[in-house]
């Protein structure tokens, strides 16, 4: 129903959108079907550096690795000259160097993170 609401307000507006809108997706039997997911809420952390966030990604041609604390959402970005696993490592071992080792590291388990 959230979904459709926004894109509605992005578009087009009557008196009375929200209230067909929540009809609408009350009814829709496309929607009934669907399950809903289940939020998976984060355990409470106690301190900075305890779990980490990783990622990789491309910005205008160049590739970057993105190392994110859960707790205080402090990022740490570098620019990766390769996308080997060697080189993800080496420049985690390097943060690890300068931040602490991290109790938790969470990860999209691409391939880089799986050698």
């Amino acid at each position: 129903m959230e979904k459709c609401h926004l894109k509605a307000k992005e578009s087009l507006f009557w008196p009375g959108i929200s209230r067909d809108i929540k009809e609408l997706t009350a009814n829709c039997a496309t929607c009934i079907q669907q399950p809903k997911e289940t939020l998976c809420p984060l355990s409470t952390l106690g301190f900075p550096w305890q779990k980490l966030g990783c990622d990789l990604f491309d910005y205008k041609g160049a590739q970057y690795l993105l190392v994110a604390d859960y707790y205080s959402k402090y990022p740490i970005l570098r620019k990766l000259n390769s996308m080997t696993s060697t080189a993800i490592i080496n420049h985690l071992k390097s943060i690890f160097n300068e931040h602490g080792i991290p109790e938790s590291l969470v990860t999209d388990n691409g391939h880089q993170y799986s050698s």
